[in-house]
């Protein structure tokens, strides 16, 4: 399960660019697709009230996002926080690579 979480928690995020002040506009309504070293597809989708749901092949868990301080952080449950960099600038359909702060890297992309 562990293994599942980290592949899916998205890394979305920080291609360089910066937008000053990062809002949950750019989100909310979008589906991010993250792909793990090992081939793992997940995906993540956003609602305005702070709840994401994570797609992982058949397998639904359903969590909290936030942005804080530039990042943008999942709570998943029996997990511990993991936060990415996130600057508002990933735009649909561009793929980036990212590292959250536990040191998992993805390749991400958001969906329409």
């Amino acid at each position: 399960m562990k293994k599942l979480i980290l592949a899916a928690v998205v890394g979305l995020f920080a291609a360089s660019g910066a937008l000053a002040q990062p809002t949950a506009d750019s989100l909310v309504g979008h589906s991010v697709r993250s792909v793990a070293e090992d081939g793992t597809t997940t995906i993540v989708s956003f609602e305005a009230n702070g709840v994401a749901h994570l797609m992982v092949g058949n397998q639904h868990i359903t969590g909290a996002w936030s942005l804080q301080n530039n990042q943008l952080c999942f709570d998943w449950p029996g997990r511990a926080r993991e936060c990415w960099p996130w600057d508002g600038s990933l735009r649909p359909g561009v793929t980036v690579t990212a590292t959250s702060d536990q040191g998992n890297t993805r390749q991400v992309t958001l969906e329409n």
